[in-house]
Formats: structure tokens, sequence, C-alpha cells
């Protein structure tokens, strides 16, 4: 991927309507010279205004968005997410985003621009409902995941898509890509991750169907009776935010997360081993003479690993988000070297 150069969008100028000069002659008096009648205040107050807009033409094609003012660059995702009072929708880590910026545009509506692979991305979150993407003209099709609807359409070599997920309006554009990367790398990726996003602003107790809220891995431990798995140290940056017991099988909850929502590391302790996962193909690999069980997900699921284990005394499941398998593995090697402690 290339650096992009900082080039902030330069609103295009509103068109101003002027009584062609051709005609200006025939609206005079007939008998005085055309070239001998002061020009009209109103024409030289419009030259006046016009002077300083064709020193500086705007750079945006003829096609794409006119960004209304104002429009107010951040420093940062949390800047942005702080000046909004909401979650930005974001790409993920593993997207290797360069050049990123972040605007506020007329005080409510966020947008990202950044590139990946060389292509130029922007990403658009917005409180309420409707096409914010700003693009006009476009034939869109209509998607759906989850039962939500997803529009999509092009213009010349850009891919546009905007979606509804409860409260909030959302939109991608990217240049330079095929369709069906377009659905698959963009559309679904981010629509999930504003359903993501949603349910962390609601509140975690949401997010874990299933499980019921504890406050701490001290309260865990001393209901269930058992010693708590949680990450080793080293993994400071991935922050706890959630405490749980899952109801089914009475086993401890705990869920990590690192930075954005969407990387996460979940990890249960039980009596009992999950069985939710029962369907996924596992692979064996041994961990400190431990046989642990792993599954990489595919289809909607892709980018989660399930990993489960046992040490005789409990029973250790973790399902990680968006994190290599490599990155996965040396986890493993602590926990399991831990002793499930």
């Amino acid at each position: 991927m290339k650096n992009k150069t900082k080039n902030t969008p330069t609103p295009s100028p509103r068109p101003i309507h002027l009584i062609p000069l051709i005609l200006i002659p025939l609206l005079l008096p007939a008998c005085t010279p055309a070239s001998a009648q002061p020009i009209p205040q109103e024409t030289q107050e419009t030259q006046e205004i016009q002077e300083p807009i064709t020193s500086s033409p705007s750079t945006q094609p003829a096609n794409e968005i006119t960004l209304p003012n104002p429009m107010e660059e951040m420093s940062d995702i949390m800047e942005l997410q702080s000046a909004l009072s909401f979650t930005m929708l974001d790409l993920p880590a593993y997207y290797a985003e360069e050049d990123p910026h972040y605007y506020i545009i007329d005080g409510t509506l966020g947008e990202i621009q950044c590139k990946v692979a060389g292509r130029d991305v922007v990403i658009r979150q917005q409180e309420g409902s409707g096409d914010i993407t700003g693009w006009y003209d476009v034939a869109y099709k209509e998607l759906e995941y989850d039962g939500m609807p997803c529009h999509y359409g092009k213009s010349d070599d850009t891919f546009i898509a905007w979606w509804e997920d409860a409260d909030y309006s959302y939109a991608v554009t990217v240049t330079g890509i095929n369709e069906n990367d377009f659905i698959n790398e963009y559309i679904y990726e981010l629509s999930q991750m504003s359903q993501r996003n949603y349910l962390e602003q609601i509140g975690f107790e949401r997010t874990y169907p299933g499980t019921t809220p504890r406050e701490d891995t001290k309260q865990l431990e001393e209901e269930l009776g058992i010693a708590i798995l949680e990450l080793p140290e080293g993994y400071d940056h991935f922050e706890p935010v959630y405490f749980g017991i899952t109801d089914d099988t009475e086993s401890g909850f705990i869920s990590y997360k690192c930075g954005l929502v969407y990387t996460s590391i979940d990890l249960i302790t039980g009596r009992q081993r999950e069985t939710e996962f029962d369907d996924e193909e596992f692979q064996t690999v041994e961990h400190n003479g431990i046989n642990v069980e792993i599954a990489q997900m595919t289809g909607p699921s892709e980018g989660v690993i399930v990993s489960e284990w046992s040490d005789g005394a409990c029973c250790y499941t973790m399902i990680t988000s968006h994190l290599e398998l490599d990155e996965v593995n040396a986890i493993l090697e602590l926990l399991t070297a831990s002793g499930g402690e």
C-alpha cells in the first residue's frame, strides 16, 4: 500500500448564474455604446466573488460528493468519537489502513478517509436514517445480511454502499475495487461491525446473550468455587469489558477487547465442556503436553478461532475474533503453561 498525501477535500462552489456578457449591450440604452456604460453593481460584486474561486478550483470530480461546511478535522478516532458521542465505525486493524484522516461534517456526521491496498476508502456514520453517502444519481441494488438491507451501486470506478442499523446510518465508498470484493470485504464486514458497535453502546449485557453479568473475576471465583482463567501477563493491551456466568453450563465468562470492539478474546472456565461449537471442524495442537482442539470458523463467522482444552479439573474455551492463528497459539502456550490459572 502506498502512503496518501493529506488532501483535505475542498467543497465545490455553488454555480453563480450571470447574465451572459454578450447580452449586456442589448440590455443597455441603444444610444450609448456598450463600452462606455458602467458595469452594473451586481455584476461587479459577482466578479469579486468569482475571482478567488477561479484562482483555486475544486479538485473533486464533478460527480463526487460535495462536502458541506463546516468540515472539521480531528486528530484521531478517539477525538472524533468523543465529539460525536458515539462509537464510530472503522476498519479493523488487519485491513492495514494507511494515512487515515478523521472529520466531523456539520457537527453530526463522522467521516474517515484512508487508503487500503492503494484504494481510496471513505466511511461515514451519522445518527438518524437515510442515505448519507453524498453521491447522487446512483442506481442502487439491494442486499440483505441478517435481515438488514444494504444498498450499493457504482459510479465510474467507485462502489458506494449505505445501510441503516438501529439508530444510525452508515456509508462506505471504495475506488478501484471489483463488485465481489466490495461486497465481501466492505459491505458484509462493515455491516456486521456496525451491529457490534451498537451493541457496545447499549450495554455489554445485551452483547452476550445466554450469560448473566457479574462484577469481576473475584465474584466469579467466589460464586463458582473455581479458579477463573484470565489472560496472561503481556496482554495488558486487552481490556476486560464483561464478566458473566453462562446460563447453560454455569461457567465463568470474561470478554476482553483491544481497541475496537471486533478485536476480542473471550475466555470460559467451567466444570463442563461447552457444546455450542460441536459442529465445527477441530484440529488437535499440543501445548505444554496438553491437547488443544482448535477450529477456524468460516462463512459469517470468518475471523473467529475457537480453542478448547481441559486440565482434568476444569474445561476451558478461548474464542478470539480477528487474531492471527500464530497469535492464538502464542496465547495458548502461555495459558496452558500456567495450568489454567
